[in-house]
């Protein structure tokens, strides 16, 4: 079938030309670059972007920074090989750097005492928390506020009131997902 409209037949040129490149591809090499210039080396970059891409087909979202996955007001900030804790890379906002959670926020980490990557809850949700490991969890919402943990089976457990925290012991594969309010 012939194309009939310009846009069709630009696309087309484009692509036989090679300068359609595919959106998923670029974008990758552009937080690649990204990577490189906040001081990780091609290999971390490269395992990176890895781990990343597991997150993705895991977990869904997009891909919006090196180590970043947006999905549904839900915020996964990726670790990078090699390090402790999730930090934020090309200038992005790291609502829980450090072990620290940003007012109005709840984060939960891969593993504990906030350490690994990194899952920041803003709006209120239900979110399917990605890791299988021990990890760890602190909320800092407004004072009062209680999340709630749902496990395999169908239990579930409301947390303690804002500000609370808990550095050890939470058993990821087991909780099935999170709602922060």
């Amino acid at each position: 079938m012939v194309p009939r409209s310009r846009f069709a037949v630009v696309g087309v040129l484009l692509l036989l030309l090679g300068l359609g490149a595919a959106p998923a591809a670029s974008a990758a090499s552009g937080f690649a670059a990204q990577a490189r210039a906040s001081g990780l080396s091609a290999q971390q970059s490269t395992r990176l972007q890895d781990e990343v891409d597991g997150y993705l087909a895991r977990w869904g979202g997009r891909q919006v920074a090196p180590n970043r996955v947006e999905r549904d007001g839900a915020v996964l900030t990726v670790v990078v090989p090699g390090e402790e804790r999730s930090r934020s890379l090309a200038g992005q906002v790291d609502h829980c750097r450090n072990g620290w959670v940003d007012f109005g926020w709840f984060c939960a980490y891969e593993r504990e005492d906030g350490q690994g990557s990194s899952l920041a809850l803003y709006s209120c949700a239900w979110q399917h928390v990605p890791w299988l490991s021990v990890g760890s969890w602190q909320d800092n919402q407004t004072p009062g506020t209680r999340s709630t943990m749902y496990f395999v089976g169908g239990s579930s457990w409301h947390m303690p009131a804002a500000p609370s925290w808990q550095r050890y012991g939470v058993v990821w594969g087991i909780v099935t997902g999170v709602r922060n309010c």
